[in-house]
């Protein structure tokens, strides 16, 4: 999916763990601008989705970034549950993405996602 789709996920993921941690130490300022961030990251992920081209990405990532913007607007410090998990989704995805762009996979025979991953 390109550098561009990395570079979202990684600026995603980093959103997502500080405002994890700054709802962990009760920093609202903080975690507010990190879930800012984070909804932004968001919107350019659903932006750059292209259901024409890749339809079977397109529904497996819409799916994981509609469960994220669920957490991210249900985030506080006593709810951090679903950062957590989105966090561990998404970290999968970005070494999903990472494989197939190197080509490298744990396996012979990669999952249909990773291998349109690397279209």
């Amino acid at each position: 999916m390109g550098a561009g789709f990395s570079h979202l996920l990684d600026r995603l993921l980093a959103a997502l763990r500080a405002a994890d941690a700054a709802l962990e130490d009760q920093t609202m300022t903080l975690a507010r601008a990190a879930l800012d961030e984070a909804f932004a990251s968001l919107g350019a992920l659903y932006a750059a989705l292209d259901s024409a081209r890749h339809p079977e990405v397109t529904a497996y990532l819409q799916f994981v970034y509609d469960e994220c913007f669920r957490s991210i607007g249900a985030a506080s410090p006593q709810e951090r549950k679903g950062l957590l998990t989105a966090i561990t989704v998404l970290h999968q995805v970005r070494l999903a993405e990472e494989r197939a762009q190197s080509g490298t996979w744990p396996t012979e025979s990669p999952s249909l996602i990773a291998r349109r991953l690397a279209v």
